[in-house]
């Protein structure tokens, strides 16, 4: 019995992000697979939820399902979840995008040149150029 009551408060405790195979589903079938860079990006703060409203232009295109060009300029909109608890379990938030940075995006179009996350938490990846990853050297 003792041990009952201590396994029960065990799964009680337990806290999980969703499989990594979701997330990978999610980037394989997202519609739009496209490399960015943020032109502008502004955010509006409602009660425990980040607004964000980015736009961006195409740099490179993986796979598109709405003939995305590169050089097009699109919208994209979407939110980040400000969990106080932390006990929350769920997927993973968004990151915030900065402007003047490169992301590959995970998309899927809502409207004529808006666009929305189509991979959770992960429908982002900032784009590292070589530079920035390590420090130059003197010679």
């Amino acid at each position: 019995m003792k041990y009952i009551l201590i396994y029960i408060l065990f799964l009680l405790n337990l806290q999980a992000e969703m499989s990594p195979l979701v997330y990978e589903k999610a980037r394989n079938e997202a519609q739009e697979f496209i490399d960015i860079k943020i032109v502008d990006i502004h955010t509006k703060k409602k009660s425990d939820t980040l607004h964000v409203n980015a736009k961006a232009k195409i740099i490179k295109i993986h796979r598109t399902n709405s003939n995305l060009k590169i050089g097009d300029i699109i919208n994209i909109l979407y939110d980040i979840e400000i969990h106080k608890d932390m006990d929350w379990v769920g997927p993973s938030s968004n990151i915030l995008l900065q402007k003047h940075k490169k992301y590959s995006a995970y998309l899927k179009k809502i409207d004529k040149n808006t666009y929305t996350t189509d991979a959770f938490g992960k429908s982002f990846d900032k784009i590292y150029l070589i530079y920035e990853k390590i420090p130059l050297l003197p010679f």
